[in-house]
């Protein structure tokens, strides 16, 4: 959906079929007023996340699980046509699969493979579908595995409540089978203070917390996963489908500790106790209003800003249609122009419109900018670390004014941000978003790696522990890759021999100096100590912008508190963990 979206909006958009559909079949009316024709256009979490191909058209249908007689005939119906009879079964299977559409399919998928595998011979005649046929096929893997699938997807982006419905879900395990749990609320509280006592990550005291569970409950009654009784005003819960729940619950899998597990992961993406805010986009606010300060207006005689400028060695995140820089500040996608299709719309260099012009060589920017009317807003430019290089020179060399930024290392919010939310990625197993961390160091060149590797199942899907492993495995595998982008790539990735050998000190001397002051004063003043190690001329003050590019890039930590244009204050030792050690070692 999002590589079609994409293609709608690269190409002539009002020549597309679907805009055609939208536009001129849909203002067809009859007599009263009332549209001849109304589409229903189909999708699932990409669809949702990017509120469809045609924003602000029509609303978003979340469908619920079909009715009984529904499930009966979706099953029964095709069976019927390939010969199999499963009328007298229907009942059974559809309640079985919860009469959710997908895993009907899949439990009817499975249902003819072991009757293939056990008739050999084909069908030759209609064959009737026995009670041992369907408890078989509930009980085989791909249909457990889809129930549990479904139940999750109902907590995508969610995760608090995921862990409040694993809770429950003990809770229920404790009782007789399909008994009613009173009192769920604190029931469900006292099973988390068992887990894990602090509480912090739901709500900040007991009584909020409660409140807070109750919501969920309500929630879980919404989503049919439970069912609310009141007898004599006492309100008791039950699973709707409480034949699933040994599916849901397996005790060889430890569910506590794969609840604390889910707790200790959420509370790391909340960020520290007490923060009001937690940055899940890649451009800040403050960032985002000063770019469309300089973009969408004219061009300040007093101060003129040559141009709003955003580099990365992650571009396609700063260029994504959703989230990127451009859609951040207010652009639409007519307005977004890669550099190396400039001379084929050439209009838009002259036109009124602003204008964000994509990866930009620092050897074009003369070039790109003295193409744009001075009487024109100030372009929006991407690049790489050669438009980053050039910038920090201008600064050091030059009164010229550009508004610039980069991205820097990301941090666990925006990291979960972008691959639940954007790329609509739900992980099955335990400690993907960990994994992801610890090899990437939200070092956006590590980081498009991993997003490239994890996205070739597809956007929009619910990656499986054996799918994590083998796409972790191929970014790993992919080292000797970052290496030679680094010493010898395209320019929008590689670094100077410079920046290089700035970044193989740093790294070094970080494993002997505990704080910022021991680090400056090994790299500036002690540096005797690791130059014969390294082979390396020492650093010195003037090294100052290739310390500051590899701050900017992010291959470096920085305290968040010093000033950019002043690297050696911001400069921080590199944790022994950190991904930017491999990096190091690869480059020696």
């Amino acid at each position: 959906m999002e590589k079609q979206i994409e293609l709608y909006q690269q190409g002539d958009r009002e020549r597309c079929l679907s805009f055609q559909m939208r536009s001129n079949l849909a203002s067809l009316t009859d007599d009263q007023g009332l549209a001849r024709l109304r589409f229903v256009f189909a999708g699932y979490r990409v669809a949702h996340a990017s509120e469809g191909a045609w924003a602000n058209w029509g609303d978003v249908l979340r469908l619920d699980p079909l009715q009984s007689e529904e499930a009966v005939s979706l099953i029964a119906g095709p069976l019927a046509r390939m010969g199999v009879d499963c009328l007298d079964q229907a009942p059974s299977i559809a309640h079985r699969c919860g009469y959710q559409p997908a895993v009907l399919l899949k439990f009817g998928a499975q249902l003819i493979r072991q009757l293939v595998d056990r008739r050999v011979g084909g069908f030759r005649e209609q064959l009737q579908v026995t009670p041992e046929d369907v408890l078989a096929t509930f009980e085989s893997k791909v249909v457990q595995d889809d129930i549990r699938s479904i139940v999750k997807q109902n907590f995508q982006g969610n995760d608090a409540g995921w862990i409040i419905f694993s809770a429950l879900l003990l809770e229920f395990s404790d009782l007789a089978p399909r008994a009613g749990l009173t009192d769920a609320a604190s029931r469900v509280l006292d099973r988390l203070k068992h887990v894990d006592p602090d509480t912090g990550w739901l709500q900040t005291d007991e009584g909020s917390s409660l409140g807070k569970i109750n919501a969920y409950l309500r929630d879980f009654v919404e989503r049919r996963l439970l069912v609310e009784r009141v007898e004599r005003g006492a309100s008791s819960h039950f699973l709707r489908f409480p034949h699933h729940l040994p599916i849901l619950v397996q005790p060889d899998t430890e569910p506590e500790s794969v609840i604390r597990h889910l707790i200790a992961d959420l509370r790391s993406r909340q960020g520290q106790p007490g923060s009001s805010t937690i940055r899940r986009a890649l451009l800040a606010p403050e960032q985002a209003q000063r770019m469309a300060g300089v973009v969408l207006k004219h061009r300040d005689k007093e101060l003129p800003v040559r141009a709003a400028v955003m580099c990365t060695l992650w571009p396609e995140a700063i260029e994504h249609s959703s989230v990127g820089v451009a859609d951040r500040i207010g652009m639409i996608s007519e307005q977004v122009i890669p550099v190396d299709q400039l001379h084929v719309r050439k209009e838009l260099l002259v036109g009124e419109a602003p204008l964000a012009i994509l990866r930009v060589p620092a050897e074009q920017l003369e070039t790109v900018l003295s193409q744009r009317p001075i009487s024109r807003k100030p372009p929006l430019l991407t690049g790489g670390v050669d438009l980053l290089r050039e910038l920090i020179r201008r600064d050091m060399q030059s009164d010229e004014l550009f508004e610039w930024c980069s991205l820097g290392r990301l941090s666990v919010p925006q990291v979960d941000w972008w691959f639940r939310r954007v790329r609509c990625i739900e992980f099955e197993c335990r400690g993907a978003l960990d994994r992801i961390m610890k090899g990437t160091g939200g070092i956006p060149l590590l980081l498009r790696r991993m997003d490239l590797s994890i996205t070739q199942a597809g956007e929009g899907v619910s990656l499986t522990e054996p799918q994590f492993e083998r796409a972790y495995e191929l970014f790993e595998s992919q080292f000797a890759d970052v290496r030679a982008s680094l010493v010898s790539g395209e320019s929008a990735v590689r670094l100077t021999t410079r920046e290089l050998e700035i970044l193989r000190w740093v790294c070094h001397a970080s494993q002997a100096s505990p704080d910022r002051t021991g680090l400056v004063k090994d790299l500036l003043e002690e540096f005797e100590v690791y130059q014969e190690e390294l082979g390396l001329p020492p650093v010195t003050p003037s090294d100052g912008p290739s310390l500051q590019l590899l701050q900017a890039a992010g291959f470096l930590p920085v305290d968040p508190d010093g000033s950019p244009r002043l690297p050696f204050e911001r400069i921080v030792p590199v944790p022994q963990s950190d991904a930017v050690h491999q990096i190091a070692r690869c480059l020696q």
